[in-house]
């Protein structure tokens, strides 16, 4: 199923919290910012984001539990279920600049993280799309 590409690229975030999302926060996340898999794959390929993809990045980080109501992204839970040898990609994309318009910083959280770890990201939305 084309959705679950959203979760690999998206949930790139979502993914280093002990208790994932469950596949019905997804599809919210997704239907309430109007996402497709098509989004999903479009960003991982280009990095290239509709203002719906980047408050989906928002949506799924915030109840991921990465990123804070005021904007504040936490490294340690991002930490927790990511490879080592990517580490560093997380804490430089911690240090971004901050913004008032959340959806945007998760935006550039995540272009931060597709630039600095773009095999490992790539790899997550082919690995999902192949477990459709």
């Amino acid at each position: 199923m084309k959705v679950l590409v959203l979760s690999a690229a998206v949930l790139l975030v979502a993914q280093q919290v002990s208790c994932a999302p469950p596949p019905g926060f997804i599809m919210r996340c997704m239907h309430e910012n109007g996402v497709t898999g098509a989004d999903a794959i479009k960003f991982a390929e280009t990095g290239e984001a509709s203002d719906g993809m980047k408050c989906n990045f928002k949506c799924i980080m915030m109840e991921a539990g990465v990123m804070t109501p005021e904007g504040k992204l936490l490294l340690s839970p991002m930490l927790e279920h990511v490879p080592e040898k990517i580490h560093q990609a997380f804490k430089d994309c911690v240090e971004i600049e901050p913004s008032s318009d959340l959806c945007d910083l998760a935006f550039r959280h995540n272009v931060c993280l597709r630039e600095k770890a773009t095999d490992f990201y790539k790899a997550m939305v082919k690995k999902r799309n192949e477990s459709e």
